[in-house]
């Protein structure tokens, strides 16, 4: 993992810590923005975010998270503390790329962080087979710093 990559999974680890803080990550739509990126919304290839797979380990499937595995259920997840629910699909397009989607339902938290309304600045870590096809994800993503992202992601109000 490079400087920026090992950076951005610790300031994302503290984006969640101040989530949790606040009772789930669930209460703030730039959650959802960064962790259910999905390139079929831009008609484009496959691309992925590190950054989102980050994100879904820490807050979904990995030993940290508020979601919790569907008794059952090998897709299904439900937030512990609000109930929202989402599903996780994992797809592989060759030997070295596997893109991984958080699908939720409309959160049941009551909403203290900002709107997803701007595009989520991100220190890199796009990932596809074509840089057009990542292009095209530039009025979801923008480029920022670490420090940058992580003020977008926390920013309180409506």
């Amino acid at each position: 993992m490079n400087d920026i990559a090992e950076q951005s999974a610790k300031a994302l680890a503290g984006v969640l810590a101040f989530y949790k803080s606040k009772g789930c990550p669930c209460a703030f739509p730039r959650f959802f923005q960064l962790a259910c990126f999905d390139f079929r919304h831009f008609g484009t290839g496959p691309v992925g975010c590190h950054l989102t797979d980050i994100m879904i380990d820490l807050a979904v499937t990995g030993p940290t998270a508020t979601y919790k595995l569907l008794p059952g259920d090998e897709e299904k997840y439900r937030c512990a503390v609000c109930g929202t629910e989402g599903t996780i699909h994992s797809e592989q397009f060759n030997i070295h790329m596997w893109i991984t989607v958080f699908k939720a339902e409309p959160s049941r938290a009551r909403q203290l962080g900002h709107a997803a309304d701007a595009r989520l600045p991100i220190p890199g870590g796009l990932y596809g087979f074509k840089q057009e096809d990542m292009d095209r994800t530039s009025t979801y993503f923008g480029s920022g710093t670490v420090q940058e992202m992580v003020d977008y992601l926390m920013e309180m109000g409506g």
